[in-house]
Protein backbone atom coordinates (compact mmCIF):
# COMPACT_ATOMS: atom_id res chain seq x y z
CA UNK A 1 0.00 0.00 0.00
CA UNK A 2 1.17 3.64 -1.23
CA UNK A 3 -1.53 5.40 0.85
CA UNK A 4 0.82 8.45 1.74
CA UNK A 5 1.63 8.61 -2.45
CA UNK A 6 -2.18 9.32 -2.89
CA UNK A 7 -3.23 10.80 -0.14
CA UNK A 8 -2.68 14.67 0.26
CA UNK A 9 -2.82 16.39 3.88
CA UNK A 10 -2.69 20.27 4.16
CA UNK A 11 -0.26 22.39 5.89
CA UNK A 12 -1.36 21.89 9.30
CA UNK A 13 -2.08 18.24 9.74
CA UNK A 14 1.34 17.50 8.09
CA UNK A 15 2.92 20.07 11.07
CA UNK A 16 0.46 18.07 13.76
CA UNK A 17 1.58 14.97 12.12
CA UNK A 18 5.19 15.89 12.41
CA UNK A 19 4.95 17.04 16.05
CA UNK A 20 2.93 13.94 17.27
CA UNK A 21 5.82 11.88 15.84
CA UNK A 22 8.91 13.75 16.86
CA UNK A 23 7.54 13.83 20.22
CA UNK A 24 6.34 9.97 19.95
CA UNK A 25 10.12 9.17 19.32
CA UNK A 26 11.36 11.67 21.84
CA UNK A 27 9.07 10.18 24.77
CA UNK A 28 7.43 6.75 23.45
CA UNK A 29 3.93 8.14 25.21
CA UNK A 30 0.93 8.88 23.04
CA UNK A 31 0.67 12.38 22.59
CA UNK A 32 -2.62 14.33 23.12
CA UNK A 33 -4.12 17.50 21.62
CA UNK A 34 -3.40 19.80 24.08
CA UNK A 35 0.20 18.96 23.99
CA UNK A 36 0.26 19.84 19.95
CA UNK A 37 -1.20 22.75 21.10
CA UNK A 38 1.35 24.14 23.41
CA UNK A 39 3.90 23.10 20.82
CA UNK A 40 2.25 24.90 18.54
CA UNK A 41 2.42 27.93 20.94
CA UNK A 42 -1.33 27.57 21.53
CA UNK A 43 -1.61 29.09 17.98
CA UNK A 44 -4.25 26.82 17.64
CA UNK A 45 -6.96 25.68 19.90
CA UNK A 46 -6.83 21.78 21.77
CA UNK A 47 -10.53 20.91 20.46
CA UNK A 48 -9.17 22.01 16.67
CA UNK A 49 -6.21 19.83 17.12
CA UNK A 50 -8.47 16.82 18.29
CA UNK A 51 -10.94 17.07 14.96
CA UNK A 52 -7.49 17.41 12.94
CA UNK A 53 -6.11 14.25 14.61
CA UNK A 54 -9.23 12.56 14.19
CA UNK A 55 -8.79 13.30 10.48
CA UNK A 56 -5.70 11.68 10.80
CA UNK A 57 -6.41 8.59 12.61
CA UNK A 58 -9.38 7.80 10.13
CA UNK A 59 -6.86 7.85 6.81
CA UNK A 60 -4.68 5.32 8.84
CA UNK A 61 -2.02 7.96 9.94
CA UNK A 62 -2.23 7.48 13.36
CA UNK A 63 -3.30 4.90 16.02
CA UNK A 64 -4.86 5.14 19.51
CA UNK A 65 -3.43 2.76 21.87
CA UNK A 66 -6.11 0.55 23.95
CA UNK A 67 -7.91 3.57 25.57
CA UNK A 68 -5.53 6.86 25.97
CA UNK A 69 -6.68 9.99 24.61
CA UNK A 70 -3.16 10.41 22.89
CA UNK A 71 -2.24 8.66 19.69
CA UNK A 72 0.72 7.19 18.01
CA UNK A 73 1.91 7.25 14.63
CA UNK A 74 1.14 4.37 12.32
CA UNK A 75 3.29 2.45 9.66
CA UNK A 76 1.43 4.48 7.30
CA UNK A 77 2.03 7.69 9.52
CA UNK A 78 5.44 6.97 9.58
CA UNK A 79 5.86 6.41 5.69
CA UNK A 80 4.70 9.66 4.84
CA UNK A 81 6.71 11.50 7.63
CA UNK A 82 9.72 9.71 6.23
CA UNK A 83 9.09 10.85 2.55
CA UNK A 84 7.77 13.92 2.97
CA UNK A 85 8.10 15.87 6.70
CA UNK A 86 11.22 14.70 8.16
CA UNK A 87 13.87 17.10 8.75
CA UNK A 88 17.53 15.46 9.06
CA UNK A 89 20.15 17.04 11.74
CA UNK A 90 23.54 18.39 10.80
CA UNK A 91 26.24 15.89 12.22
CA UNK A 92 28.76 18.42 13.75
CA UNK A 93 30.77 18.19 17.15
CA UNK A 94 34.23 17.17 18.21
CA UNK A 95 33.20 13.19 17.64
CA UNK A 96 32.70 13.72 13.89
CA UNK A 97 36.38 14.54 13.92
CA UNK A 98 37.27 12.12 15.58
CA UNK A 99 36.04 10.06 13.37
CA UNK A 100 36.88 11.68 10.08
CA UNK A 101 40.62 10.97 11.54
CA UNK A 102 39.88 7.12 12.30
CA UNK A 103 38.34 7.00 8.67
CA UNK A 104 41.53 8.40 7.09
CA UNK A 105 43.62 5.41 8.82
CA UNK A 106 44.61 3.58 5.67
CA UNK A 107 44.37 -0.31 6.80
CA UNK A 108 45.33 -2.80 4.23
CA UNK A 109 42.90 -4.63 5.23
CA UNK A 110 39.67 -3.25 3.93
CA UNK A 111 37.59 -5.60 6.02
CA UNK A 112 39.12 -4.47 9.38
CA UNK A 113 37.75 -1.55 8.35
CA UNK A 114 34.26 -2.71 7.32
CA UNK A 115 34.03 -4.34 10.29
CA UNK A 116 35.14 -1.24 12.71
CA UNK A 117 32.65 0.50 10.79
CA UNK A 118 29.81 -1.64 11.56
CA UNK A 119 31.23 -1.98 14.90
CA UNK A 120 31.00 2.39 15.83
CA UNK A 121 27.78 2.23 13.81
CA UNK A 122 26.08 0.24 16.25
CA UNK A 123 27.61 2.21 19.24
CA UNK A 124 26.05 5.40 17.88
CA UNK A 125 22.99 5.03 16.70
CA UNK A 126 22.44 2.39 20.03
CA UNK A 127 21.01 0.03 17.18
CA UNK A 128 22.40 -3.66 15.58
CA UNK A 129 24.13 -2.79 12.16
CA UNK A 130 25.12 -5.37 9.36
CA UNK A 131 27.87 -4.35 6.99
CA UNK A 132 28.35 -6.89 4.14
CA UNK A 133 31.83 -6.68 2.48
CA UNK A 134 32.28 -5.70 -0.64
CA UNK A 135 31.19 -8.13 -3.66
CA UNK A 136 33.83 -6.89 -6.90
CA UNK A 137 32.55 -7.07 -10.11
CA UNK A 138 34.39 -6.53 -13.21
CA UNK A 139 37.72 -7.82 -12.11
CA UNK A 140 40.27 -9.90 -13.73
CA UNK A 141 43.20 -11.80 -13.00
CA UNK A 142 46.40 -9.97 -13.84
CA UNK A 143 49.26 -12.12 -12.57
CA UNK A 144 49.82 -15.19 -10.06
CA UNK A 145 52.82 -15.03 -8.13
CA UNK A 146 54.01 -18.79 -6.72
CA UNK A 147 56.35 -17.97 -3.64
CA UNK A 148 58.40 -21.01 -1.48
CA UNK A 149 57.97 -20.34 2.22
CA UNK A 150 59.82 -23.41 3.15
CA UNK A 151 60.11 -27.13 1.44
CA UNK A 152 56.79 -28.19 1.19
CA UNK A 153 54.53 -24.99 1.67
CA UNK A 154 54.12 -22.07 -1.10
CA UNK A 155 52.21 -18.93 -0.91
CA UNK A 156 50.05 -18.28 -3.51
CA UNK A 157 49.29 -14.31 -4.40
CA UNK A 158 46.64 -13.27 -7.00
CA UNK A 159 46.83 -9.93 -8.09
CA UNK A 160 44.10 -8.15 -10.01
CA UNK A 161 43.19 -5.45 -12.08
CA UNK A 162 41.74 -3.17 -9.36
CA UNK A 163 44.80 -3.67 -7.62
CA UNK A 164 43.03 -6.09 -4.86
CA UNK A 165 46.04 -8.85 -4.00
CA UNK A 166 44.79 -11.99 -2.58
CA UNK A 167 46.88 -14.95 -0.98
CA UNK A 168 46.54 -18.38 0.07
CA UNK A 169 49.41 -20.74 1.70
CA UNK A 170 49.65 -24.22 0.31
CA UNK A 171 51.36 -27.33 1.58
CA UNK A 172 52.65 -29.64 -0.67
CA UNK A 173 53.55 -33.11 -0.34
CA UNK A 174 56.51 -33.44 -2.05
CA UNK A 175 60.30 -31.10 -1.76
CA UNK A 176 59.79 -27.45 -3.87
CA UNK A 177 62.60 -26.65 -5.96
CA UNK A 178 63.02 -23.41 -8.43
CA UNK A 179 62.10 -25.56 -11.50
CA UNK A 180 58.73 -26.79 -9.56
CA UNK A 181 57.81 -23.32 -8.50
CA UNK A 182 58.42 -21.76 -12.03
CA UNK A 183 56.64 -24.58 -13.69
CA UNK A 184 53.66 -23.94 -10.87
CA UNK A 185 54.06 -19.96 -12.18
CA UNK A 186 53.66 -20.62 -15.82
CA UNK A 187 50.72 -22.70 -15.52
CA UNK A 188 48.92 -20.87 -13.54
CA UNK A 189 49.58 -17.42 -15.43
CA UNK A 190 48.89 -19.46 -18.75
CA UNK A 191 44.98 -20.44 -17.50
CA UNK A 192 44.31 -17.74 -15.06
CA UNK A 193 45.98 -14.23 -16.09
CA UNK A 194 43.56 -12.06 -18.23
CA UNK A 195 40.28 -13.94 -16.77
CA UNK A 196 37.26 -12.30 -15.20
CA UNK A 197 37.21 -13.73 -11.55
CA UNK A 198 33.50 -14.71 -12.55
CA UNK A 199 34.75 -17.20 -15.32
CA UNK A 200 37.08 -19.10 -12.31
CA UNK A 201 33.54 -21.67 -11.84
CA UNK A 202 34.16 -24.94 -10.79
CA UNK A 203 33.18 -25.82 -13.85
CA UNK A 204 36.31 -24.36 -15.64
CA UNK A 205 38.67 -25.76 -12.79
CA UNK A 206 37.40 -29.43 -13.10
CA UNK A 207 38.03 -28.52 -17.28
CA UNK A 208 41.75 -27.88 -15.85
CA UNK A 209 42.17 -30.83 -13.37
CA UNK A 210 40.61 -33.42 -17.03
CA UNK A 211 43.59 -31.73 -18.49
CA UNK A 212 46.73 -32.22 -16.50
CA UNK A 213 47.80 -35.39 -17.36
CA UNK A 214 51.20 -36.05 -15.14
CA UNK A 215 51.00 -32.59 -13.65
CA UNK A 216 47.54 -33.81 -11.34
CA UNK A 217 49.02 -33.85 -7.95
CA UNK A 218 51.36 -31.14 -8.25
CA UNK A 219 48.75 -28.53 -9.76
CA UNK A 220 44.93 -29.71 -8.29
CA UNK A 221 45.84 -28.19 -5.20
CA UNK A 222 46.65 -25.07 -6.50
CA UNK A 223 43.75 -25.06 -8.90
CA UNK A 224 41.25 -25.05 -6.00
CA UNK A 225 43.36 -22.85 -4.04
CA UNK A 226 43.31 -20.35 -6.97
CA UNK A 227 39.46 -21.08 -7.35
CA UNK A 228 38.89 -20.25 -3.45
CA UNK A 229 40.78 -16.80 -3.68
CA UNK A 230 38.48 -15.31 -6.90
CA UNK A 231 35.46 -17.29 -4.91
CA UNK A 232 36.25 -14.79 -1.51
CA UNK A 233 35.99 -11.94 -3.97
CA UNK A 234 33.00 -12.37 -5.99
CA UNK A 235 31.01 -13.56 -2.23
CA UNK A 236 30.08 -11.47 0.40
CA UNK A 237 29.97 -11.76 4.31
CA UNK A 238 28.21 -10.27 7.03
CA UNK A 239 29.82 -8.03 10.23
CA UNK A 240 27.08 -7.94 12.37
CA UNK A 241 27.17 -5.70 15.61
CA UNK A 242 25.03 -4.25 18.34
CA UNK A 243 22.35 -7.32 18.71
CA UNK A 244 22.50 -6.87 22.50
CA UNK A 245 21.27 -3.00 21.58
CA UNK A 246 17.93 -4.17 20.68
CA UNK A 247 17.14 -5.74 24.28
CA UNK A 248 17.08 -2.17 25.37
CA UNK A 249 14.11 -1.56 23.41
CA UNK A 250 10.28 -2.79 25.04
CA UNK A 251 8.46 -3.00 22.11
CA UNK A 252 11.00 -5.65 20.72
CA UNK A 253 11.17 -7.96 23.46
CA UNK A 254 8.35 -10.51 22.59
CA UNK A 255 10.18 -11.09 19.03
CA UNK A 256 14.10 -10.20 20.04
CA UNK A 257 15.06 -13.95 19.32
CA UNK A 258 13.73 -14.07 15.87
CA UNK A 259 14.80 -10.71 14.93
CA UNK A 260 18.32 -11.51 15.41
CA UNK A 261 17.61 -14.92 14.00
CA UNK A 262 16.20 -13.99 10.94
CA UNK A 263 18.76 -10.60 10.16
CA UNK A 264 21.67 -12.79 10.84
CA UNK A 265 20.83 -15.03 8.26
CA UNK A 266 22.40 -13.50 5.20
CA UNK A 267 20.56 -15.34 2.98
CA UNK A 268 17.71 -13.26 4.55
CA UNK A 269 19.24 -10.16 4.58
CA UNK A 270 20.20 -10.67 0.65
CA UNK A 271 16.79 -11.69 0.12
CA UNK A 272 15.12 -8.43 1.79
CA UNK A 273 17.34 -5.96 -0.37
CA UNK A 274 17.02 -7.72 -3.33
CA UNK A 275 13.35 -7.27 -3.28
CA UNK A 276 13.50 -3.61 -2.20
CA UNK A 277 15.75 -2.87 -5.31
CA UNK A 278 13.13 -5.05 -7.35
CA UNK A 279 10.36 -2.99 -6.15
CA UNK A 280 12.17 0.43 -5.85
CA UNK A 281 13.54 -0.24 -9.88
CA UNK A 282 17.40 -0.05 -8.85
CA UNK A 283 20.27 -1.59 -9.47
CA UNK A 284 22.16 -0.77 -6.50
CA UNK A 285 21.49 1.37 -3.01
CA UNK A 286 23.01 4.28 -3.02
CA UNK A 287 20.89 6.64 -1.48
CA UNK A 288 19.90 6.07 2.27
CA UNK A 289 16.38 4.66 2.66
CA UNK A 290 14.49 2.73 5.36
CA UNK A 291 11.95 -0.21 5.33
CA UNK A 292 9.61 -0.03 8.09
CA UNK A 293 8.69 -3.87 10.03
CA UNK A 294 5.13 -4.38 8.05
CA UNK A 295 6.63 -3.80 4.96
CA UNK A 296 8.72 -6.66 5.09
CA UNK A 297 5.85 -9.26 5.27
CA UNK A 298 7.04 -11.05 8.15
CA UNK A 299 4.92 -11.09 11.17
CA UNK A 300 8.53 -10.97 13.66
CA UNK A 301 9.60 -8.47 12.23
CA UNK A 302 6.73 -5.65 12.09
CA UNK A 303 7.91 -3.35 15.08
CA UNK A 304 11.19 -3.15 13.61
CA UNK A 305 12.68 -0.63 10.97
CA UNK A 306 16.04 -0.73 8.41
CA UNK A 307 17.70 1.72 7.51
CA UNK A 308 19.74 0.76 4.36
CA UNK A 309 22.24 2.04 2.11
CA UNK A 310 25.38 1.15 -0.10
CA UNK A 311 28.70 2.11 -0.52
CA UNK A 312 30.62 1.81 -4.12
CA UNK A 313 33.77 1.41 -4.92
CA UNK A 314 34.27 2.59 -8.57
CA UNK A 315 32.56 0.87 -10.90
CA UNK A 316 33.82 -2.77 -9.64
CA UNK A 317 32.44 -3.22 -5.71
CA UNK A 318 29.57 -2.47 -3.76
CA UNK A 319 28.68 -3.36 0.18
CA UNK A 320 25.55 -2.77 1.97
CA UNK A 321 25.10 -0.84 5.19
CA UNK A 322 21.90 -1.48 7.50
CA UNK A 323 20.77 -0.11 10.85
CA UNK A 324 18.19 -2.10 12.43
CA UNK A 325 15.94 -0.34 15.04
CA UNK A 326 12.42 0.06 16.18
CA UNK A 327 9.75 2.06 14.43
CA UNK A 328 10.18 4.43 17.28
CA UNK A 329 14.19 5.39 16.32
CA UNK A 330 15.29 8.68 16.06
CA UNK A 331 15.44 8.44 12.27
CA UNK A 332 16.18 12.74 11.63
CA UNK A 333 19.23 11.94 13.79
CA UNK A 334 20.05 8.10 12.60
CA UNK A 335 20.04 8.69 8.99
CA UNK A 336 22.63 11.13 8.87
CA UNK A 337 24.74 9.00 10.75
CA UNK A 338 24.23 6.51 7.89
CA UNK A 339 24.56 8.44 5.52
CA UNK A 340 28.19 9.76 6.61
CA UNK A 341 29.77 6.04 7.00
CA UNK A 342 28.17 5.68 3.44
CA UNK A 343 30.10 8.18 1.94
CA UNK A 344 33.03 7.82 3.62
CA UNK A 345 33.56 4.10 3.44
CA UNK A 346 33.11 4.44 -0.18
CA UNK A 347 35.69 7.35 -0.73
CA UNK A 348 38.45 5.56 1.53
CA UNK A 349 37.63 2.36 -0.50
CA UNK A 350 37.85 3.89 -3.19
CA UNK A 351 41.53 5.64 -2.35
CA UNK A 352 42.52 2.44 -0.70
CA UNK A 353 42.41 0.44 -3.73
CA UNK A 354 43.36 3.51 -5.88
CA UNK A 355 39.81 3.26 -7.96
CA UNK A 356 38.88 6.30 -9.30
Amino acid sequence: MSGCEILQLDDRKEKILELIIDRYIKYGQPVGSKTISELMQNSISPATIRNEMSILYDIGFLEQPHKSAGRIPSQLGYRFYLDKLMQKKTLCGTSLNELDLWMNIKDPDYNNLIENTGKILSQITACMSILSSMVFELLTITKIEILKVSNHTIAIVVLTSSGIVKSKICKLNFDLNNDTINLIKNYVNKYFSGKSIECISKNYITYLVSDLDIYTALIIPILYIIYDICNSLHQFSFFINGQVNLLNYKVLEDNIADIIKILSNKDEVNFIIDEYKSKKNKQHLINTDVILGRELKKPELSNISLIISGYNIGTIGKGNIIIVGPNRLDYSSVIPWVEYFSKSLSLILSELLDIK
